[in-house]
C-alpha cells in the first residue's frame, strides 16, 4: 500500500519503536536511521501512569486541556515536571527536515510514539483528541515554500488505523 511511497525510515531511539521500524523495514529493505529527537514526549511526574489514575490525580478536564490544540499558546503548556509541547513539536520538526535534507527524501516513515504524533498531527490540522494507536500509520504532508526549508507548511492527510498490526505480515 505505502510501500513504493516511503524512501526512507527513521526511528525513535527506543526499543519499541525500533523493532516497528526493524518490522517494516523488513519488508521494504530502506535505510533506517534513529534520531534521539524523536523519543517519546516527556510526561514528567505522571510519567508510566495510566489515564485514568492521571485524570483523578489532577483532574480530567486539566487533562483534556492539556491534550488539546486550541491555540498558540496551549503549546505552551506542560504537565509538572515534563516538557512543553512547544518543546516536542520543535523537535520533532527539526528531526524530520534535517533528516529529508540530509537524505535527501520526500517520503520518509517515521517509527515514534503516540504523544509525539498527536502532536505532530495537531500542528498539522488534524482535530483527533486521542494520540494513534500502535499499529496506525498517520500521513502528514510538508510542503516547502520556495525553497526555504523551515518556512514551510505541515498537513494532516490521513490517519490509516492499525494497518501494522491488524495483518498477517505488513500490508503497506
Amino acid at each position: 500500500m505505502l510501500a513504493d511511497k516511503i524512501e526512507f525510515i527513521v526511528s525513535s531511539p527506543l526499543k519499541r519503536t525500533i523493532e516497528t521500524a526493524e518490522l517494516v523495514n523488513a519488508q521494504l529493505n530502506l535505510p533506517v536511521r534513529v534520531d534521539e529527537r524523536l523519543t517519546e514526549f516527556d510526561c514528567g511526574e505522571i510519567e508510566g501512569r495510566r489515564l485514568k489514575d492521571v485524570s483523578a490525580a489532577y483532574g480530567e478536564e486539566r487533562i483534556c486541556k492539556f491534550l488539546s490544540f486550541h491555540d498558540e499558546q496551549s503549546l505552551n503548556k506542560c504537565l509538572p515536571g515534563g516538557e512543553t509541547k512547544r518543546a516536542a513539536l520543535t523537535r520533532t520538526i527539526n528531526a524530520l527536515l534535517d533528516i529529508a535534507m540530509t537524505e535527501r527524501a520526500q517520503k520518509i516513515g517515521v517509527s515514534s510514539h503516540g504523544l509525539i504524533m498527536m502532536i505532530l498531527m495537531s500542528y498539522a490540522g488534524c482535530e483527533r483528541v486521542l494520540p494513534p494507536a500502535n499499529g496506525d500509520i498517520v500521513r502528514i504532508m510538508y510542503t516547502n515554500k520556495k525553497g526555504i526549508v523551515n518556512k514551510g507548511s505541515w498537513q494532516f492527510v490521513e490517519l490509516i488505523p492499525n494497518i501494522i498490526s491488524s495483518a498477517p505480515g505488513i500490508r503497506l
